[in-house]
């Protein structure tokens, strides 16, 4: 595909190719800044282990290896990690309240 400007494909080239109307394209984004928040918000070590592991893809031994914790202590942190950021992203999205009325009235 040719380049435009600042070695960069032109914007309607790059977003034609996913198929992705310009809603969804900004839905998708404000997913990413509440996501971004979201795991701002959580320990550093949790972060860093989630981040190793859902975005570099790496298994729990090699979190192990590049942070220097036990491998079952990184299972831990993912755990602890994905339920803190499953607690934020209801609370931002209202989801939670739905929740809550369903455990209180079934």
């Amino acid at each position: 595909m040719p380049e435009g400007p600042g070695g960069q494909q032109d914007f309607a080239e790059r977003t034609a190719g996913k198929g992705l109307s310009p809603e969804e394209q900004l839905l998708a984004r404000e997913r990413r800044v509440v996501l971004t928040r979201a795991l701002a918000k959580l320990p550093e070590r949790q972060r860093s282990v989630f981040m190793l592991s859902h975005y570099e893809g790496c298994t729990s031994r090699e979190v192990s290896a590049m942070t220097g914790l036990n491998e079952s202590t990184v299972r831990v942190h993912l755990f602890r990690a994905i339920r803190k950021l499953r607690v934020l992203l209801a609370e931002t999205t209202g989801a939670g309240d739905s929740v809550e009325k369903r455990r209180v009235n079934p």
